[in-house]
């Protein structure tokens, strides 16, 4: 995944038919998946007011672009808040256009 939080997450579907929405157990974002070929998209986290978001490089046109080494996060153990809290710090802005 990967996010820039100056920059901005257009998320538009031609068909939302064949989008599958999906929380898990905080309930806290939206994650995107096909309903095609099962491949996660997107995530997008309703922060109170302003929705945020982060996007799967390999669903882009241009991931080559994205030649970052991989890291790896752990997020088992953070808390409700903290985790709120990094969304809003890292996560770009999003609009989801249906």
């Amino acid at each position: 995944m990967i996010s820039d939080p100056s920059g901005l997450l257009e998320v538009s579907a031609d068909n939302w038919s064949l989008v599958e929405l999906y929380r898990f157990g905080t309930r806290t974002a939206d994650f995107l998946i096909c309903r095609r070929c099962g491949v996660f998209i997107a995530a997008i986290s309703d922060l109170e007011t302003t929705p945020c978001g982060v996007v799967n490089v390999n669903c882009l046109e241009d991931r080559s672009r994205f030649i970052a080494p991989v890291t790896m996060h752990e997020f088992q153990s953070e808390t409700l808040g903290a985790r709120i809290a990094r969304r809003a710090a890292n996560w770009m802005p999003a609009v989801v256009r249906r």
